[in-house]
């Protein structure tokens, strides 16, 4: 089921948004694969492509999405602090 509360013109920008969907006895998996269509689904309706720009970067919201875990982000931040640290202390800053 999928419902809104309000629905606004294309040429109001809201400082927020929010997708709520629920799907009963149901797995992760499908709960990807049903986000995935809608927003493929809504960016197409909305501005005739799968795809939006963000800045200068392009998002491609046809599924499959990359995929981002809090351990994998986790882990990059990690790395690019420390790898940061090594330079401040390699050049006596630190």
């Amino acid at each position: 089921m999928l419902s809104a509360m309000k629905v606004y013109p294309p040429d109001i920008t809201l400082n927020s948004t929010m997708v709520e969907i629920y799907e009963a006895y149901t797995d992760y998996n499908n709960m990807m694969k049903l986000v995935e269509d809608m927003m493929c689904y809504i960016a197409t309706e909305v501005a005739g492509k799968a795809e939006i720009k963000f800045g200068k970067e392009l998002i491609k919201l046809t599924p499959p999405c990359n995929e981002y875990t809090c351990v994998t982000q986790s882990k990059k931040a990690v790395a690019s602090t420390s790898r940061a640290i090594q330079m401040l202390t390699r050049c006596g800053l630190r």
